[in-house]
């Protein structure tokens, strides 16, 4: 059959986006899905360049159930991206069971009139992340009107909040059969890692992708220069907790015990009182708390070097790509990390790669940066630049989801 041109697809993207406007109602709560917006917002810059522009947008907001969020009604709004692209967030009611099925049947209801209001076009429906709410609403549309249906894995599934009791933990292993039965339902699956694929759609067509160039990092790339602080300063960014590795980067900074080195850490997660108390007790270390898009890029101006800690021992190590990576790596500014198995060839030659999850070895790699002279880090932002523009930009990974999905429609 003949390869399908990107003028005969409408996308559907079904994912978490949300206005400007709400984000302050959005954040309000301990889980921040700040990561989820800011890949989301990638993944749908992805879609337009693979697709022409030609992308609707399906909301719902990711909130935690009430009371750990304030709202007891999520949000409905529309609004356009760019001038450009129509989103629609939809609303449901935000309490335990109830969410579920309000957000199964707003998913369901705009689902099958966008495949009505689109007949005359190849239909293409692309879920980010996985929500059994979101995944059978499309399919029960998918039932009635055909088309195709890609899941996008970002993490792995059925992870308890720590505030659940046994009957919320009870109902997730139902949650976690409906969305791997889903999942064995669609036509096929874009994963982070290829053992997230295996683990929850084996058996379905898959196209690897670990990561996509965010929109912001696009925007600021070009304009980000080197600290002229006279300290090196190392720069963290997300989870605080121990699988996350903040435990092994205050003791690596500890232990190193240098003067001249300055350690500024954002994020929230379990550990935040730890890194708050050792921010009191160390002059050298500042914690930033939760910071927006606009306090993140200015914090990336003021680094030297970005860490990524994150513990290679952890059972779930290799099958969560840290999406933040690409955002550190589009400074052109040096990144030291631990050797996480996501990792492929080509980004590891980006990256400065700890061989052990010790503090001793996270010290040789930052003391190895804090000697590079101005040429040696010049070269570094020139090739890095290069890659992530080539390989992981949104027009790059946009023609590869296209080409899959046109595998998909053959």
């Amino acid at each position: 059959m003949r390869s399908v041109s990107s003028s005969d697809f409408r996308v559907l993207f079904v994912g978490y986006l949300f206005p400007d406007w709400l984000e302050s109602k959005i954040m309000k709560q301990e889980i921040r899905p700040i990561q989820t917006q800011r890949f989301g917002l990638a993944l749908l810059d992805a879609l337009r360049s693979g697709f022409d522009d030609k992308v609707d947008v399906l909301s719902l907001a990711q909130i935690s159930d009430f009371p750990h969020n304030p709202l007891v009604f999520a949000p409905s709004a529309k609004w356009r991206i760019d001038n450009k692209i129509e989103a629609t967030m939809v609303p449901f009611l935000n309490l335990v069971i109830l969410k579920h099925l309000t957000r199964f049947v707003a998913t369901f209801t705009f689902v099958f009139q966008w495949l009505i209001r689109n007949k005359n076009s190849k239909r293409i429906i692309v879920i980010h992340h996985v929500q059994s709410c979101k995944i059978w609403g499309v399919l029960f549309s998918q039932f009635l009107v055909p088309c195709i249906s890609i899941s996008f894995l970002t993490d792995d599934i059925g992870i308890p909040s720590k505030w659940e009791g046994v009957f919320l933990k009870n109902m997730r292993y139902l949650d976690v059969y409906l969305m791997k039965l889903g999942l064995q339902k669609i036509s096929g699956v874009i994963a982070m890692t290829s053992k997230l694929a295996e683990k929850l759609a084996p058996g379905r067509p898959v196209l690897v992708i670990p990561t996509i160039q965010s929109p912001a990092q696009v925007a600021i790339g070009d304009e980000m220069l080197n600290s002229n602080d006279e300290k090196f300063t190392i720069v963290y960014t997300g989870r605080l907790s121990h699988s996350y590795g903040i435990g092994l980067l205050l003791d690596a900074f500890k232990q190193a015990n240098r003067p001249d080195w300055r350690l500024l850490i954002t994020g929230w997660g379990e550990m935040e009182n730890v890194v708050q108390e050792f921010a009191k007790n160390d002059q050298r270390v500042e914690y930033l708390g939760f910071l927006d898009s606009g306090g993140i890029a200015k914090l990336y101006c003021q680094a030297d070097v970005f860490v990524n800690p994150k513990l290679t021992s952890m059972p779930t190590s290799n099958l969560a790509f840290p999406s933040k990576i690409v955002d550190y790596l589009s400074t052109g500014k040096p990144v030291v990390s631990t050797s996480l198995s996501v990792f492929d060839d080509s980004i590891r030659q980006h990256l400065i790669i700890a061989q052990t999850d010790s503090p001793e070895e996270m010290i040789r790699c930052l003391e190895n940066v804090s000697l590079w002279n101005d040429h040696q880090r010049e070269s570094w932002r020139g090739r890095t630049m290069m890659y992530v523009n080539q390989e992981l930009s949104p027009a790059a990974q946009g023609a590869r989801i296209h080409n899959f999905i046109n595998t998909l429609n053959n």
